[in-house]
């Protein structure tokens, strides 16, 4: 994980959001519409593995804000 953008005015003013996405490489360059989020909008993504049958991803998330809310992150399933 890397540190944020750096907060300029009241914590949770703007959400930042971290989204996790998959896209096919075989096609290089990737074009913006072939990167397609499967992650929730609402929830920032802080750590991410695939599952062991690769169809999903298990994730270390939290609603709103990552800034503020990583001590109240959850482990979450997100399929792929």
């Amino acid at each position: 994980a890397q540190a944020g953008v750096r907060q300029i005015g009241e914590i949770g003013e703007k959400s930042d959001e971290q989204r996790l996405a998959v896209f096919d490489l075989a096609g290089a360059p990737v074009a913006a519409e072939a990167v397609k989020p499967v992650s929730p909008a609402d929830r920032y993504i802080y750590e991410y593995d695939w599952t062991p049958d690769s169809k999903g991803f298990v994730v270390t998330s939290a609603l709103g804000n990552g800034d503020n809310n990583w001590w109240v992150a959850t482990l979450d399933a997100v399929d792929a």
